[in-house]
């Protein structure tokens, strides 16, 4: 078992209601010298015998139900948010602990990189959702759009790391649920989304943008946008883990096809 958590979501499965599209077709449509007081946490949380324990027991669950003999860790020990991925290249299930909520959650994730041979899948997501937005006819017909966060974020790199900047946010603050994400905010959101990509690579790099870092302010620095869809596994004692998380898959599964689509549009 998890944990238990304080003010968890209780997910529920999104089957019986419709298939994943129905009857309707959706149509495709150089780095900086790091800046050393960036790398240092200086409030890094500090990581419970507790949470080890559930991010162990996650890891193997997560390997089992995914398919995958090694899980990839993210996120230090400690750190805000932490946990594994089933490191696919390009649109990816992860599972993890979101320490500043106090909360496990299952996400569909989608950063802002080129990913070898699949060059840059979220640049063809944006461009799909740009010219013929299908997220919310998707959102319609989802059983349970209240139990699906969407995470819109621009992230600053630096070298391989990513230092925390203060205009984190692509649209609204996260998590936002998607039962509340109407067309108009979802493509001002891609449009700024699209402009942390470089246009003179034809979008598929990451631009340079000024930034507000934490603890050396205004920097410029090369920026490219982060698309994550998370549900929040409860961690109630009358469920076992494994019941947990293959609900919070089927949750998901309609928006892990939907992306995964998306980004097989052609350039």
């Amino acid at each position: 078992m998890f944990p238990p958590i304080t003010s968890a979501l209780h997910s529920r499965p999104a089957s019986g209601r419709i298939g994943v599209y129905g009857n309707t077709a959706i149509s495709c449509g150089t780095g900086f010298s790091p800046d050393p007081s960036e790398l240092i946490r200086r409030d890094k949380p500090m990581a419970s015998i507790e949470d080890k324990v559930g991010l162990d027991q996650l890891r193997m669950e997560f390997s089992k139900q995914f398919s995958v003999p090694e899980p990839r860790p993210y996120g230090r020990e400690g750190s805000h948010h932490e946990g594994y991925s089933d490191d696919t290249q390009g649109v990816q299930w992860n599972a993890g602990l979101d320490r500043k909520r106090n909360k496990w959650t299952l996400g569909v994730n989608l950063e802002g990189m080129k990913y070898g041979k699949h060059n840059w899948p979220i640049a063809r997501f944006i461009e799909a959702e740009r010219l013929d937005p299908a997220l919310p006819w998707l959102i319609e017909h989802l059983s349970h759009p209240d139990a699906v966060e969407l995470w819109f974020e621009r992230e600053a790199w630096q070298v391989s790391a990513r230092p925390s900047i203060r205009e984190n946010a692509i649209g609204p603050e996260p998590p936002v649920s998607l039962s509340r994400l109407g067309t108009e905010t979802w493509l001002k959101m891609l449009n700024e989304a699209y402009e942390c990509l470089d246009p003179l690579r034809g979008h598929r790099g990451r631009a340079k943008q000024i930034v507000t870092l934490s603890q050396a302010g205004l920097r410029e620095k090369d920026v490219a946008p982060h698309l994550q869809f998370k549900t929040v596994m409860p961690g109630s004692s009358s469920r076992s883990m494994q019941v947990v998380l293959r609900t919070a898959r089927e949750t998901l599964l309609p928006i892990y096809t939907f992306v995964r689509l998306r980004v097989s549009c052609p350039d």
